[in-house]
């Protein structure tokens, strides 16, 4: 739903002159919430809708979340530790 109709959705509003403050998609990568998967998509998604890639992960349990960020070319903070890829 989200990456089929939202997320279109959006695009389609924005091309119109609206949503101008819209700015970033926003995932929370978590077990039983986004998981890694989901959060993948719907964050390549939104970054082909043009959208800027904000994302949270591994705050309560390790999931993989920050190797997702890495494949998406992302900076992530995670459990105090600032961890930079390479794709940057």
């Amino acid at each position: 739903m989200i990456c089929d109709e939202l997320i279109p959705q959006i695009e389609s509003e924005k091309q119109k002159g609206g949503l101008k403050n819209l700015e970033n998609i926003d995932v929370f990568c978590e077990k039983g919430v986004f998981e890694i998967e989901a959060s993948q998509k719907i964050l390549e998604r939104g970054k082909a809708a043009g959208l800027a890639v904000n994302f949270h992960a591994e705050e309560l349990k390790y999931i993989g979340g920050v190797e997702m960020g890495a494949k998406i070319g992302q900076h992530c903070e995670t459990k105090g530790l600032t961890v930079f890829y390479e794709h940057l």
